[in-house]
This record gives C-alpha cells, sequence and structure tokens, in this order.
C-alpha cells in the first residue's frame, strides 16, 4: 500500500510540473507521469509481490514485553513441531512462489491447495505454518481485515503490541549475535541504496522478505522460505526451499522476529498456617482464595491470570509464558486472614510450577474471659468482706456455631479460670487443655462458640447457675477478629440477719430502748437497732421490714430510738443499694456489736462483741447480753506547759492523764493510748508509718485515781491539724474500758499552722524599689490556734540567695513583732517591715515568720522557694553608646542618636515593665533628652535598649550621662542614676585653636603676596586610632566672609591625623596672599571631620586665640635717601660698631649668586633660560629679601 501511495504522489508531481513548464520540460514530465502510473498499476497487480516497499528503517525493541507468539497465541514448540514433520515431504517444500491472487487470496502449500492453486509467497508460509501450529496469524497480525501479508504490519504490531525485536545490518551481524533460534521469524528489508521504484544491482524489483530462521544453532546460516527464482546472489530456484538465509534484493537489513518460550503451567497450592486452629473446623476453609499472578515483586503488573483454590486448597493449572511471577492473594477463603505477601513462582519453559503459601486463621485474642459485678450494685467491687477474686467458670470451646440447647456433648477444649481481685478473669493463667495461640504467643479462641459456666462462687458470694454462650464468629481481612464478647457474671451477695435479748445481769430483767451500734469491720458502715419492750432486737425484715423507716436510729437521740425501724446495710462506701426484704440486711462481712450508752443501762457495764455474718439466708443469735457496773475512764492530752497547744516539728511530747474508777484494787491493769487525728478519723503514723501509740501499767490501790501515758514520736507534717488521744484499757488481756470521743477538747491537742504573703506596702505587689524607706506587709495567716490566748508573731526578713538574714544599711538584721489574741481559731494578722533596703537591688527577700506563745514556739514558716513569702527588689544597669558606630562618641552635630543598653534583673516574667531613660549633662545635671519604652520580660533578667534623640550642636567636649529607671504599673521599681558611670557616659569631641603668625608665633602678620598663619588646633573626646581630618576655613572678621586668596577662592587648608590618644593637637597652616589685607582680622574657623561626617567645629570670630591682625608693610625708603634701620640712618662705612668686612662679603656673595643664576639660566633645558631668584626674609630680592622662590 505504501509503495502505491508513493508512485501515485510522482505521478501527481509529474503532472504538475506538465502544467507548469512548456516544450521539452512537459514532455519530461508527461512521459515520467506514465511511466510512474504504470509502475503503481503494475504494482499492485503483478503476483509475485509479497511485500509491499518498505524503507530499511526498521523498529528495533530488544527491550520489549511480549513475544510475536504472545500475539498470534501460538509457541515456538507448536511451529517448529509443525515444520519438523514435514521436514521430510512435499507438504511445504517445492510449493511454487505465487502471489495472493493466484491462490485464492490464501496461501495454499503442495499438501493442503483443496481446489485452489498450490502456491505461497514468503509472508503466506509464515502465516499458514503459524496457523496449521495452532495460532491465529491472520487476524492478529491484521489492522484492516486484508493486510496481513504486508510487511507494514510487521513493524506495526512490533511497535503496538511491544513486541521483541532486533535489527542487524547484514547477514553475518544476525549470525554472530547468537540470539537466532529455530523458529524464529526473519525479516529481509532492502537497504536504502536500493531505489524504491526502481532495482538493485542484479535486476531484482526493490521487495522485502520473510521466512523462518532453520539453524541447528545461531550461526548455522539456514532459512525455511518461499522465494521467487534466482536472484543472482544465493537462491537456485523458486518455490518453498530450505536455503542460505537471504532477502529478495541485495544489499538488505535483516530484522530477527524471536518466538517465545514454550509456555508453562503454574498452579496454588494453599494451606492454613496454624492446622491445630483450622483443622476439623468447618468455619475455615482452605476453597475459594483467589490468587493474582503479577510479573513484578511489587505486584503493581497485573497479568490478568486468577487462580481459584479448591476444597483442597489447590487451584487449576493455567498455562502463561515461562519466566518469575508473583502470586499474591487477591480474596482470602473462608476463615482466613487476608495475605499480602507475594510468592515467587519460577514457571519453565515447558514445565509447572507451585506457588506454595499458607494464610492465618482468624482468631479472637482473648485478654478478657469473662467479668464479675456484684448483682446489688452492678459495679465491680464486692460488698462488705466478700471478694470478687477466686470464682472459679468452666471455660468450653466448641469448634463450630451453637446455641446453648444446640452445644455438642463433648467440648473442643476445655479451661478453668479463676477471677482476679477485680473481678476479671483471662486465659494467661488458664488450665486444663492447651491453649490456642497466634504467631505472637497470645492466648486466642478459633471461630466457634464459648460456653462458660461458674463452678464455684468466691467468698461471700452465691454461685450464678447460668451458662454464658458467646459466638466468635469471622469478620474483616486482618488476622485478629473482636467477635467474642467477654459476660459480665453479676452474683449476689451472701446476706444474713442478727438478732439478741437485752437484759440486766443478776436479776436478768429485760432492758428496752437499749441502742446497739453495728459497724462492718470492712466498711466501716454502721448503724444502730434499738431493743423493744421485750428486751429484743433485731435485724431480719420478718422483725422490722428493711424499708421501714430505714436506719431512722442511726440519727436519733434518746426518746426518740423507734424499735420498729428497719436496718440495711449497703455493704459499701459508694453507690448505695435499695433495701430488700428478700433478703438479710448484713453483707457477708464482720461486724463490731456495740452496747450504747443510755439511760436504761446507766451506771451498768456496756457489751461489746463481734459477729461474723458468713451464710446466705441464716440469721445469727446472740442470744441475751447481760450488764454489770464496770470501769469507767476519762483522759486530758497536753503538749508542754500544760498547754492543748504543740509545735509539728520534729519529736515532740504529750501527756495524756487518765482519770479512773470502779477498777478492782490489787489488780493489774493496762492503759493503750493511740493518737487519732481528727481531720481524717485515722491513726496519727509516725516517721516508720506505724500508728503512735502508749502504753502505761498499772496496779491501782484504790478503785479510783489517776495514771499517764505519755506520746513520743514525730509531729512533723502535723501543721494544721488536731490530734485526739483514744484510750482503752485492758485487764488479762480483755478490754474492759475504752474512751474514744473524737469530738473530745480534753483529749485534743492542736498543731497550729501559719503560712505567709509579704508584699510592698506601697501597692501590695511582690516587688518594690531599693531606696531607702522600705515597707514591707507579710499577711500571716494561722490555724488551729486556742482562741482568746495571746500569741507572738516575730518576722524576719532573709536573703534567697545567701539564706542569711537580711541587713538593713547599719548592719542589723531586719524584725519585725507583732502581738495578736485571736477570737477564732483561724484567722489573719500583719507583721510590718520598715528598713532602708538602698543596698537590695537585684536580690529577693523572704518572710520568715514564727508563732509563739509565752516562749514557746508552736508554728513557723520558713520557705526560701515561697513565693507569696517573697518581695524582689528589681536591679538595672546601663551602657550607653553611640547608636551609629556603638562607640563611646558622639558627633558635635545635629541629629545624634544616643543607644542605652538597659540590663535588668530580679523582674517578674510575662509582666509589662516601662523603662524611661534621661540623658544628662554630666557637669551641670542639664536634662538634655528623654526616651522610654516598654518591655515584657520572658524571663527573670535580660535587656532592652533606649534611644534618646539629641542635637549635638554646641555640646563639643562635653560629657553626656544616661540615667534609667524601671517601672511596672506607674510604680518605679529599680533606678540607676550614677553621673560619675562611665559606662553610662558618652562623650562629645572638642576643639579650641590658636592662630599665629608663622613668622614668629604672635597674633600679627604683615600685609604681603604670601603671609603664612600656622592654627594650632587641640582637640579632645576622639576615638583613639580612628583617622580625621581637620579643615581651617580663615574668615574676614569684620565681614564675618571667608577671606579669598587672588584667585578669588577661599582660604582654606587641611590636615589629616590618626588620633593616638583620646586628646591631642594639629597644626593647620594657611598660606595665602595677604597684600590687601592691611588692617584686617582675620579669623581661623576649624572643623573635624571622619568619613565625612562633621563631628566637631569651632567657628568663633570674638575668639582672640583664633585671630591674626594684618598690618601694613614698613613704607619703602625714597630715592636719593638712605634708609634708616630702627628709624635712625644706616650705618656709614666706618661707622663704629658695623662690621664693613662682612656687609662687604654679602655682597660679593649676592654677586656669585646672581652670577650663579645666569649661568643656570643659560644651561637650562631645551636652551631656554631656567631663572631661579630667591627673596629674602623681608620681601627683597636676594639674599637680604623676601623668603620664598620665584620660578
Amino acid at each position: 500500500m505504501r509503495i502505491a501511495k508513493e508512485r501515485a504522489h510522482s505521478a501527481r508531481r509529474a503532472l504538475r510540473a506538465w502544467r507548469r513548464d512548456g516544450g521539452a520540460k512537459r514532455m519530461k514530465a508527461a512521459l515520467l507521469s506514465v511511466a510512474l502510473v504504470l509502475s503503481q498499476l503494475l504494482g499492485a497487480l503483478a503476483p509475485t509481490v509479497a511485500l509491499a516497499a518498505e524503507s530499511s528503517s526498521w523498529f528495533d525493541n530488544p527491550n520489549g514485553t511480549r513475544y510475536i507468539s504472545d500475539v498470534v497465541g501460538v509457541t515456538r514448540e507448536q511451529v517448529v513441531g509443525e515444520l519438523e514433520s514435514h521436514q521430510g515431504d512435499s507438504f511445504y517444500l517445492g510449493t511454487p512462489y505465487l502471489g495472493l491472487g493466484d491462490t485464492g487470496d490464501m496461501p495454499r502449500p503442495n499438501g493442503d491447495h483443496g481446489s485452489y492453486r498450490a502456491g505461497m509467497q514468503c509472508t503466506g508460509f509464515v502465516c499458514y505454518v503459524m496457523a496449521a501450529a495452532g495460532g491465529n496469524p491472520y487476524s492478529a497480525l491484521s489492522t484492516n481485515g486484508a493486510n496481513w501479508w504486508n510487511t507494514n504490519v510487521w513493524e506495526r504490531i512490533c511497535k503496538a503490541q511491544d513486541v521483541v525485536s532486533y535489527r542487524f545490518d547484514t547477514k553475518e551481524e544476525l549470525l554472530a549475535s547468537g540470539l537466532a533460534q529455530r523458529g524464529d521469524i526473519i525479516v529481509a528489508t532492502p537497504d536504502s541504496s536500493v531505489p524504491v521504484s526502481g532495482t538493485d544491482r542484479y535486476g531484482n524489483t526493490w521487495d522485502g522478505h520473510a521466512g523462518f530462521f532453520w539453524g541447528s544453532s545461531p550461526s548455522e546460516d539456514l532459512m525455511w522460505h518461499s522465494v521467487h527464482s534466482s536472484n543472482g546472489f544465493g537462491t537456485i530456484e523458486s518455490g518453498n526451499q530450505t536455503s542460505a538465509i537471504q532477502g529478495k534484493v541485495w544489499p538488505s537489513h535483516y530484522i530477527l522476529i524471536p518466538l517465545g518460550q514454550s509456555r508453562g503451567r503454574v498452579t496454588v497450592m494453599k494451606a492454613s498456617s496454624d492446622p491445630a486452629v483450622t483443622d476439623g473446623n468447618t468455619l475455615y476453609s482452605v476453597g475459594g482464595a483467589v490468587y493474582g499472578l503479577f510479573s513484578d515483586e511489587g505486584c503493581t503488573k497485573d497479568t490478568g491470570v486468577r487462580l481459584t483454590t479448591r476444597e483442597d486448597g489447590t487451584s487449576e493449572a493455567v498455562e502463561v509464558s515461562p519466566g518469575t511471577y508473583w502470586a499474591r492473594e487477591l480474596s482470602a477463603p473462608r476463615g482466613y486472614a487476608l495475605s499480602n505477601a507475594a510468592t515467587r513462582v519460577e514457571v519453565p519453559a515447558g514445565g509447572e510450577a507451585d506457588a506454595s503459601a499458607s494464610d492465618v486463621p482468624q482468631t479472637n485474642p482473648l485478654g478478657l474471659v469473662l467479668a464479675k459485678a456484684d448483682a446489688e450494685t452492678g459495679e465491680a467491687s464486692p460488698l462488705g468482706a466478700a471478694s470478687l477474686a477466686g470464682a472459679e467458670f468452666e471455660v468450653r470451646y466448641y469448634a463450630g456455631q451453637y446455641d446453648e440447647g444446640s452445644l455438642p456433648a463433648k467440648a473442643t477444649r476445655t479451661w478453668t479460670v479463676s477471677t482476679g481481685e477485680d473481678g476479671t478473669a483471662d486465659l494467661s493463667s488458664a488450665t486444663g487443655d492447651d491453649l490456642y495461640r497466634d504467631a505472637a504467643g497470645n492466648a486466642v479462641v478459633p471461630l466457634g462458640t464459648v460456653a462458660i459456666r461458674e463452678t464455684r462462687a468466691p467468698e461471700g458470694y452465691v454461685a450464678s447457675d447460668k451458662t454464658f454462650v458467646t459466638r466468635v464468629t469471622a469478620e474483616g481481612t486482618a488476622e485478629h477478629v473482636s467477635t467474642y464478647a467477654a459476660p459480665t457474671v453479676a452474683e449476689q451477695v451472701s446476706r444474713g440477719d442478727l438478732e439478741l435479748v437485752k437484759a440486766e445481769s443478776g436479776s436478768m430483767r429485760r432492758l428496752a430502748g437499749v441502742p446497739f451500734r453495728i459497724t462492718s469491720a470492712t466498711t466501716g458502715e454502721s448503724h444502730v437497732i434499738v431493743t423493744d419492750e421485750n428486751g429484743q432486737a433485731s435485724t431480719a425484715s420478718s422483725w422490722a421490714a428493711h424499708a421501714t423507716r430505714t436506719n431512722a436510729n442511726d440519727t436519733a437521740g434518746e426518746g426518740s430510738w423507734d424499735a420498729a425501724a428497719g436496718v440495711w446495710f449497703s455493704g459499701t462506701t459508694g453507690k448505695a443499694t435499695a433495701p430488700d426484704d428478700s433478703k438479710g440486711a448484713l453483707p457477708y462481712d464482720t461486724y463490731a456489736v456495740e452496747e450504747l450508752r443510755c439511760a436504761a443501762n446507766e451506771g451498768l457495764r456496756l457489751v461489746s462483741m463481734t459477729v461474723t455474718v458468713s451464710r446466705d439466708a441464716r440469721t445469727v443469735e446472740l442470744g441475751t447480753v447481760d450488764d454489770d457496773q464496770g470501769p469507767r475512764i476519762a483522759t486530758t492530752l497536753t503538749g508542754k506547759g500544760g498547754e492543748h497547744l504543740a509545735e509539728a516539728a520534729g519529736s515532740v511530747t504529750l501527756t495524756d492523764e487518765v482519770e479512773y474508777e470502779n477498777l478492782e484494787p490489787g489488780k493489774e491493769y493496762e492503759l493503750t493510748g493511740t493518737l487519732m487525728d481528727r481531720e481524717t478519723g485515722k491513726a496519727v503514723t509516725g516517721a516508720d508509718g506505724k500508728a503512735v501509740t502508749a502504753t502505761a501499767k498499772l496496779a491501782p490501790k484504790l478503785s479510783t485515781g489517776k495514771a499517764k501515758v505519755t506520746f513520743e514520736f514525730d509531729a512533723t507534717g502535723l501543721a494544721g491539724h488536731s490530734v485526739v488521744a483514744f484510750e482503752e484499757l485492758s485487764q488479762g488481756g480483755k478490754t474492759v474500758a475504752t474512751h474514744a470521743d473524737i469530738d473530745d477538747e480534753g483529749q485534743t491537742v492542736l498543731f497550729p499552722k501559719i503560712g505567709t504573703t509579704a508584699t510592698d506596702a506601697e501597692d501590695g505587689s511582690h516587688d518594690a524599689a531599693a531606696d531607702d524607706d522600705v515597707t514591707i506587709t507579710d499577711t500571716v495567716e494561722y490555724q488551729n490556734l486556742v482562741p482568746g490566748k495571746e500569741y507572738e508573731l516575730t518576722g524576719t526578713l532573709m536573703d534567697r540567695e545567701t539564706g542569711e538574714a537580711v541587713t538593713d544599711a547599719k548592719g542589723e538584721k531586719v524584725t519585725a513583732t507583732t502581738r495578736l489574741t485571736p477570737e477564732e481559731a483561724s484567722g489573719t494578722a500583719t507583721v510590718t517591715f520598715r528598713f532602708d533596703g538602698s543596698d537590695l537591688a537585684g536580690r529577693t527577700v523572704v518572710a520568715f515568720e514564727e508563732l509563739s506563745r509565752e516562749g514557746h514556739v508552736y508554728a513557723t514558716h520558713s520557705d526560701l522557694s515561697d513565693e507569696g513569702q517573697s518581695v524582689a527588689f528589681p536591679q538595672v544597669r546601663t551602657t550607653a553608646s553611640d547608636a551609629a558606630d556603638g562607640d563611646k562618641v558622639i558627633d558635635a552635630a545635629p541629629g545624634q542618636r544616643v543607644a542605652d543598653t538597659v540590663s535588668y534583673s530580679n523582674v517578674t516574667p510575662g509582666t509589662e515593665y516601662r523603662v524611661r531613660g534621661h540623658l544628662l549633662d554630666a557637669e551641670t545635671s542639664e536634662e538634655l533628652a528623654t526616651a522610654e519604652t516598654t518591655v515584657t520580660p520572658e524571663s527573670s533578667e535580660g535587656t532592652v535598649e533606649v534611644v534618646f534623640d539629641v542635637d549635638g550642636t554646641g555640646l563639643e567636649g562635653r560629657r553626656l550621662v544616661c540615667t534609667e529607671e524601671l517601672s511596672r504599673a506607674d510604680k518605679v521599681v529599680a533606678t540607676h542614676a550614677d553621673l560619675k558611670d562611665e559606662g553610662q557616659t558618652v562623650s562629645l569631641p572638642g576643639i579650641h585653636t590658636t592662630a599665629t603668625d608663622a613668622a614668629d608665633g604672635d597674633h600679627e602678620a604683615t600685609a604681603a603676596d604670601k603671609v603664612t598663619i600656622t592654627d594650632r588646633v587641640e582637640w579632645s573626646g576622639l576615638v583613639k586610632g580612628r583617622e580625621y581630618t581637620v579643615t581651617g576655613t580663615l574668615m574676614d572678621k569684620s565681614t564675618g566672609e571667608g577671606v579669598k586668596g587672588s584667585d578669588g577662592s577661599p582660604v582654606t587648608a587641611r590636615a589629616t591625623f590618626t588620633a593616638d590618644a583620646e586628646s591631642g593637637s594639629t597644626d593647620v597652616t594657611f598660606e595665602f596672599d595677604g597684600s590687601a589685607l592691611a588692617g584686617h582680622d582675620v579669623v581661623a574657623f576649624e572643623t573635624i571631620a571622619h568619613d565625612g561626617r562633621t563631628v566637631a567645629t569651632h567657628a568663633d570670630l570674638e575668639d582672640r586665640g583664633q585671630t591674626v591682625s594684618i598690618t601694613e608693610a614698613p613704607p619703602e625708603a625714597p630715592k636719593g635717601e638712605k634708609a634708616t634701620r630702627g628709624g635712625g640712618q644706616l650705618p656709614k662705612t666706618g661707622d663704629a660698631g658695623i662690621p664693613v668686612a662682612p656687609i662687604a662679603g654679602l655682597c660679593a656673595a649676592a654677586g656669585l649668586s646672581l652670577a650663579g643664576a645666569r649661568a643656570l639660566r643659560r644651561r637650562g633645558k631645551g636652551g631656554e633660560p631656567d631663572v631661579r631668584i630667591e627673596r629674602g626674609p623681608e620681601g627683597g630680592t636676594g639674599p637680604l629679601g623676601g623668603g620664598g622662590t620665584d620660578d
């Protein structure tokens, strides 16, 4: 098809040329057009054209993912087997080479031509063989139903299906590659040197070729193909044959399209990873698992192959191409967790491979098998002295789904579990059959049914007769399920009753209206029953219904006791339970039964006894309880000084004085005292954690008397508590009298407690300014004092950092004292400290307080870390510098900024403070500027910067000092104002100048065409090591304007120097034409600059030190007159005192000088004279004239 299109395109080009050109050009184009049209028609109709024309370019795809055999649906073994079966006959061999039109549009070999003519072209032979081998090449290779035979199809299929192919420029390269195997397809394509519309050097028409590689090794040059007649370079005969590998034209390129390897078979074999769990359990099955086959380990490239297991765990074998695959479970079978593991399987060509895998059965972890609860409260807390621990349950597991009525006679496995203190039971401590465990070793239960039955009740409870059945079912895809619901087994506590008869000893007179307190030894729950008119009392509902005025006698007083009121014990300190007349009033427990004092038993010995209720629905008969007269005791507990007070610190001694009566003289008794905490109702414990007790033995001579019991113990931690002494009198190991009244004031000793809050008296805050008059108020809260008695509070201020007492400016400790007589046991008092605290900046003071009475200390509060007792004195320090460059010098110019870095300490983090600064003249204290900022510190110390804007003009040579104050809520808490502190100080450069005549150093100069003035600039306040430039300008004092030179420009001078100290001097020299300035005063103005910035100036027209007066020059002598010297005549020759010879010598020297000058002029450069005339000091010419030189 492509060659036909190309020929048609060429014909159209020729026709366009015909229209465009005339004459010979049109004729030439017409002939070309006719030739191309005929070539197209002949090429399309020629029966020998097996493959359409193709360029030498080819799709080279060595890394393709498929083989041509995969596309066609045939294997190498099938293709080779088909050819080998006819290698010795003429089924294929010898079949003529004919085009499709000559064979009914289908290739017809000798052995299968039917009613058609036998004949095959090259691609027809290849396709027929693959079809005969079981493939479907005609539809697989066709893109439009009719061009399966075209060369284009090979390239299109290779590209579209990512088919493996290899391109070689020559046959020799192909054979040397080692890639060719028998049965592979070879396609030969003409080289680009062969004209598409022409022939090769042997006259062969442009054409492609295809056949099978038939070598017995990759290098054997043998091909089975159908080819036309001799092409002049290899073919011997026309038709189907085996020969050397060749194309239809020369030269050609060769494409190797290998067949894939033989297909293999893959199966999945699945098993349970834990047969002990799954064997015999129909809730598990290895059948129905679905596996996918992937070509990569990550299982991202799905081949589309699916393998489903049967009940025996194996799948049907599925054919796949040989290679490496990974099988991964897509759907788990019944009762198993989905496995994400990928199983590697190598599928050999023509062989079989098994992917063996195992699944983890789903199980339910059983951390909790069951939980017990009290039936009355529904909570996991026992009543009375009963316990939820120790209950035993039989746990039976069945491999299947059942309900209670269909449970099999024999369980799969059986265990026994026991409950713990919390009423729960788990499998970890189970006995019986082996436990099921997961891979991590945790106890689990497989899918199935669990039945639980109680076999033994815990202490104090009645066993449940209910069987609890729970099913464990599959859920989700994970290994562990949570479908087991642990049952809560509610049990009834054993309840019973007690009853008694009260009578007087001896007479046995029944006593009515006598109360008895019944108290649980476990919970402390206590209720009162009262004897009726017959002296009888009972807790049973048959005597008095539990719900009738339940426990009314607990709060009733004598005279209102009700023998018919019901009694009910909840058995717990938490949730109360409702009375139930079908049960006993007393839960399983031990109870103290105590006769209470009343009018009916006055003067009789009270009876106490202990009774245990241990059986359900049973009444304990106490029989007749009779009384006689017995011992009595009363106690008085005191501390040191006989007060009912003691200090809660270290070792304390308390004395309990016991008064007794009705004792038998001569018999030995023992008093045992126990200290009780009034607030908790529990015994006071010592440092060893044991109750504080004391004993005393006595053998009284009389029936009445007194005895002392002494307690010695560590009272640390009892501040704010009250202790009460309980006493018990025993004889022969039996208690005969007690005194245990927690509210008895005589038995009580108080341990006072104080707490303090120290603040600044000014505003009640915990910070203050460190000045010479500080007042701190310490508010002391007290507890547990005896009202009406006088106490003294003594306070001492302590330094938190050193732990030592704070001293004032005189070196004396800062203390304060106040007295108080409280009306109540608790209250507050104030202790005020007033002192000189000017030395306390940066320190924190803590108020220690001590409470005493009559010289005895009863309470202290001394905690250095207590913030409430503390008052902080903040501190500030400052460092001033030039904000521009950080040094200590600012310029004497406008726009100066001074940065003061304020370091603060001992402040309260998170509190806003205001920092206000003042910039002062260090000598005069004049305020030049102020600035302020706010800061909220994150810690107790830090820094903040305050910046002052100041005009430095006129401040030359002065020192400026920064003072700062720190305030909180408008209260100043710290200041720093030291005018002599160098750290707080910046300075301004100063200069002072002295201008003089350079000739003689005075303040006068003669008007001349050259005047030299030296201005000595004395400077101070400069930065050592820094380079400066001093610039001077001469000013006319009379006009206030700058002096101008002969050229009209201002007269200035400049000098650069590096300051080697903070102060020094530098000379600036002015040279100018002053001939017109006679009678004027000139003033030197000076400016010092650094890096182009003026740092100091001195410009004062009235400053005499800066001023030089210009005077007129002396008049010259008139011609003919002799000049005078000093107002007189010049000396004559021979005048006494005048050395004539030296003057003559000088004249001679002058003549020599002039002669020398002329000689120099004659020897000037370029023949020009070079004249240099020296001026003397007075302005004349020559050695006696003015100074300087003229060139």
